[in-house]
């Protein structure tokens, strides 16, 4: 059985949010969540979607680079559960 782990972390708020998927879409979903509110905090419309939310980031990450010292991160990695 495969699991998608988002990781996601503000460029102001400390702390590292995770999330186990169960499908790379509903990753791709919770990935958009998370943006969409680095977006609005940095004063972006909040607008990506899970064909260009990682787009969408790196058009932030730009921005945030000039303001604060963490950049924002969003990422999507894939595992295999062992013993199911």
């Amino acid at each position: 059985m495969k699991v998608w782990i988002v990781e996601g972390e503000h460029h102001s708020v400390p702390g590292i949010i995770v999330k186990v998927c169960a499908s790379r879409t509903l990753a791709d979903l919770e990935a958009v969540v998370l943006v969409n509110v680095i977006r609005k905090d940095l004063g972006f419309e909040p607008d990506c979607t899970p064909d260009d939310w990682e787009d969408k980031l790196e058009e932030v990450k730009t921005d945030a680079a000039d303001l604060y010292n963490e950049m924002p991160s969003v990422e999507i990695s894939e595992h295999e559960v062992i013993g199911t």
